[in-house]
Parts: structure tokens; C-alpha cells; sequence
């Protein structure tokens, strides 16, 4: 056995970064779907405008993205993802990721189910037998502003930020594990049919101190929240500021929730047709 080094001991570990200081950078992350380079630490170095250039988003369901990415506070503007099926977002699909000061500007993100103007979906994955191999995602100090749309009916998800914020429950070891989202906001005009929110659409993990100021439209959908959609999560120290319109279980902040909400509040007009 060699124990740390002092310097490991009192600075931590160096992380290798890969910086993206272009547009065919990121496009070339977006493009890919090997294990390894979806696994490394990436960090913005400058903003980027994606106007009339095409972006596939990051990650997919057989290949997520589980490495960090650092928007460093840098802005990335204009970008249109059209996607089908289920994860559609600037990063698709994650597991055991972090996003963290990244912000997104006029983004139009088109998709089926578990639709989010940052993330499609925020996966988790509990392994009783081997902690090691549990997996969840850190969302932290990221905006969005611009529209979300979602076609889907089952299992549907649209919301600003997060299409589906999801956990994992063992009820034999009592373990679980949760993807988080902490200080977040989205000004996206949401539109769905099934658990859409103007920040998350579903959500089974944990958000703090985050917000959602656009509006959600669901007329002819289920499950509509100012803030969240379906929450079977934690949510503390949130709002929401825009108007809602849906039709069976609409919310100002949730649609529908059996889960924790506390020092939260939404001021939004609500309208349900149903």
C-alpha cells in the first residue's frame, strides 16, 4: 500500500481537462458514441454560437455521457436539436455526469419523450452488490432560456432544464441514489402532453434553490407544473414565476406530487380545462 502524497492530500487530485473552444469541438463530442470520450472532463473556454449549424446533442441511451463538463460560465447560443424517441436535449442522456456553469441561450429543442432544454435524461443506477457502480448526475449553477417542445405520450417528459431527473430505490438494503439539481433556472416556454414543467417534466431525484420563469403548455396533457410535472422527488427552496395551462392535473408548481416539496411557492396564472 503507497498512501497519497501530501499535495494530493491538501489540493486534491489534478482533473485532465479537454477544452472546447469551437463549435466543431463540440460537434465532434456530440458525434460520438465511444465509451472513453464520453467519460472524459470537458470545459468551455469561450462562447459559442451554434446559428444555422446543426447539433445532434451529447450522449444517447446506449451511450451516455458520463464524464464532467464545465461551461466555465460561458454562454452557448442558437442551438436546434430535433431528436425522436426517448432523451432528446443538449445532453441527451447522463449517468453519473456533471453539468455545471453552463449557460444556454435561444435554444429550440424539439423531441418525443423526455425532452429538457439542457438534459433529456438524468439517469441513475443503483447496484446493491457493488456500490462502485451506482450512478447519478450533478446538475449545478446552469440556465436555460428558449422553447422546449415534446410529442410524446408515454412515458412523455418535457421541462426546461431536465426532460426526466430520475433516482434509484433498493426496498431490500433501503439504499437509493439520486441524480441532483442545485441552483438552476429556465426561462423556456415548455410544451407537452405528459408530465411537463418549466424546469423538470419528471422528477424522481433532488432539486435546490432553483427556478423556472417560463411558461408551460399542455392543453390537451396530463401532469402540468409551473416548476415540475410529475414529482415523486425532493424539492426544496424553489418557484415558479410563469403561467400554466393544462388540462387534468395542472399546477401552478406541480402538477402531480407524492413526493417532498418545502419552501416553495409558484405566482404564475393557472388554467386547467378539466
Amino acid at each position: 500500500f503507497k498512501g497519497p502524497t501530501w499535495d494530493a492530500l491538501t489540493k486534491g487530485e489534478a482533473i485532465e481537462w479537454i477544452d472546447i473552444s469551437s463549435v466543431e469541438e463540440l460537434q465532434a463530442l456530440a458525434a460520438s458514441s465511444d465509451a472513453d470520450t464520453l467519460s472524459k472532463n470537458y470545459r468551455l473556454t469561450c462562447d459559442l454560437d451554434f446559428a444555422g449549424v446543426d447539433f445532434s446533442g451529447i450522449g444517447s441511451g446506449n451511450n451516455p455521457f458520463t464524464g464532467v463538463f464545465d461551461g466555465q460560465n460561458y454562454t452557448v447560443s442558437n442551438v436546434k436539436i430535433v431528436g425522436s424517441g426517448n432523451g432528446t436535449g443538449f445532453f441527451n442522456v447522463i449517468y453519473g455526469a456533471t453539468i455545471k456553469n453552463l449557460h444556454l441561450v435561444n435554444v429550440d429543442v424539439t423531441g418525443e419523450n423526455q425532452v429538457g432544454g439542457l438534459v433529456g435524461i438524468a439517469g441513475a443506477q443503483l447496484d446493491k452488490e457493488d456500490v462502485a457502480n451506482n450512478k447519478a448526475n450533478l446538475i449545478g449553477n446552469c440556465t436555460v432560456s428558449g422553447k422546449v417542445s415534446a410529442a410524446g405520450k408515454n412515458p412523455g417528459g418535457a421541462g426546461g432544464l431536465v426532460g426526466q431527473n430520475c433516482s434509484e430505490y433498493d426496498k431490500d438494503t433501503l439504499f437509493t441514489i439520486a441524480s441532483a439539481i442545485d441552483k438552476c433556472s429556465a426561462d423556456v416556454a415548455v410544451t407537452g402532453l405528459y408530465k411537463v414543467g418549466g424546469l423538470v417534466g419528471e422528477n424522481g431525484g433532488i432539486i435546490t434553490e432553483s427556478a423556472a420563469v417560463g411558461t408551460v403548455t399542455a392543453e390537451k396533457g396530463v401532469y402540468t407544473g409551473g416548476f415540475v410535472g410529475d414529482n415523486t422527488g425532493d424539492i426544496y427552496n424553489c418557484h415558479a414565476d410563469g403561467d400554466v395551462t393544462g388540462e387534468n392535473h395542472t399546477g401552478g408548481f406541480a402538477g402531480f406530487s407524492d413526493g417532498t416539496v418545502k419552501n416553495c411557492y409558484s405566482i404564475g396564472t393557472v388554467t386547467g380545462t378539466e
